[in-house]
């Protein structure tokens, strides 16, 4: 196996119907058949759910997820990102390829080989480019700035060297090879270091961030993996889905995957989200603010 696709599917149902989709859509991309040389490795604790996969993705094989094994993971900050870091260190002790690990609430869009390609010769991964850590440039990050340009941090011997030029990406999908995987342990120590003293939820994605367009050249998997982080409600769509369809086969749930588009959800949510608010204001009081629950009726 040369490449892996990598999940972490843990802690509850809302994580494995997340997967279960992104696997589906994986299918979709590669019409029932995908390419031999791309395995697809699951880190979790419901090994079944996957099971019915089998059939028509040879190449997928689970990985136990403890409660015992996440809480080491999470560390003694105890931060829940901490876990990717440690899964990929993980993986790439026995696997010896090029790596692309995606959360849950991701999905292919266009065949991935390309991006592979590119892993394979150097180049990291991250999902999406955010902008650079200058608060005159991206005011959303003036904390950030505020916080990495007045407070010395050292990680594994090494000093935090803090620009305005730093650029910040989403880490919801991260894509190394096997020969760049030391630089996971950079990251883990400056995640450590970074949310012992500064304890925000994008910690881990700074880290990625920082390690890897100061090691090496980074690019972005927006055009092949689709994120739909800021749609919580689609986690109870995919449950009537997959509640209504637990007979189905795997390539009956593809046929009927059109009806719950992620994406094409999350930019009517964003188009509402995006309305002045003098206009959200009267469609909350006329009844016709944005909801997830018309969408279920397309199932």
């Amino acid at each position: 196996m040369q490449n892996a696709l990598l999940y972490q599917a843990y802690g509850g149902q809302d994580f494995v119907n997340e997967c279960r989709y992104s696997l589906l859509k994986y299918l979709q991309v590669y019409n029932l058949t995908p390419p031999v040389h791309t395995g697809i490795v699951v880190y979790t604790d419901t090994p079944n759910a996957f099971a019915d996969f089998q059939p028509f993705l040879p190449y997928l094989s689970t990985r136990p997820l403890t409660k015992d094994r996440v809480q080491q993971w999470r560390g003694t900050i105890n931060f829940v990102h901490r876990v990717k870091i440690e899964m990929l260190i993980d993986f790439l002790r026995t696997f010896e390829g090029n790596v692309l690990y995606c959360d849950t609430d991701t999905y292919l869009t266009a065949p991935i080989q390309p991006v592979f390609e590119n892993i394979g010769k150097g180049v990291f991964y991250l999902h999406a480019y955010e902008g650079v850590i200058d608060k005159t440039l991206s005011p959303s990050f003036h904390k950030w700035e505020n916080f990495l340009s007045t407070t010395p941090i050292r990680f594994n011997d090494k000093e935090l060297q803090f620009s305005p030029s730093l650029k910040m990406y989403n880490a919801g999908v991260v894509g190394l090879r096997h020969a760049n995987k030391a630089i996971l342990h950079d990251v883990l120590a400056l995640t450590d270091a970074v949310y012992a003293q500064f304890p925000k939820h994008i910690a881990e994605q700074f880290a990625f961030s920082y390690c890897m367009q100061t090691s090496g050249t980074v690019q972005t998997a927006e055009n092949e993996v689709a994120h739909y982080w800021n749609l919580k409600e689609f986690r109870r769509l995919l449950q009537r889905f997959f509640t209504a369809n637990a007979e189905e086969s795997i390539p009956n749930l593809i046929k009927k995957l059109n009806a719950i588009d992620a994406m094409a959800i999350q930019a009517e949510k964003n188009a509402y989200e995006n309305l002045p608010l003098l206009q959200r204001l009267i469609r909350q009081l006329s009844g016709k603010a944005w909801k997830i629950a018309p969408y279920e009726k397309r199932l």
